[in-house]
């Protein structure tokens, strides 16, 4: 009954012991919202946009993405573009991080 008890605490929320809460704090000077990169299907150029704070990475290779850059795909390629935190900043919580674009014909 004791672990029942335990593990419907933990579940609800109804913390009983004091200090038994965690909390996840953000070490960051200051917390941005991600500006989402343009893409053009036509061409399929994906221009990075400048924003300081944050890098742009492409999430398949890993490699970083120049702020102000285009990255080309050809028809039927899917690109994914992630954002990251740079050294000192922080992203906001519920903030799109991740985009994905798909060249069609």
């Amino acid at each position: 009954n004791q672990q029942k008890f335990l593990l419907e605490t933990r579940i609800s929320g109804a913390l009983v012991k004091p200090k038994s809460a965690v909390t996840f704090v953000v070490d960051a000077d200051e917390v941005l919202t991600p500006v989402a990169p343009t893409f053009v299907n036509g061409t399929g150029v994906a221009t990075i946009p400048s924003q300081e704070g944050v890098v742009y990475k492409n999430k398949d290779t890993g490699a970083t993405l120049t702020s102000g850059a285009q990255a080309a795909i050809s028809v039927g390629q899917t690109l994914e573009i992630e954002a990251v935190p740079a050294e000192g900043y922080g992203l906001t919580h519920n903030s799109q991080r991740v985009w994905s674009f798909t060249r069609t014909a």
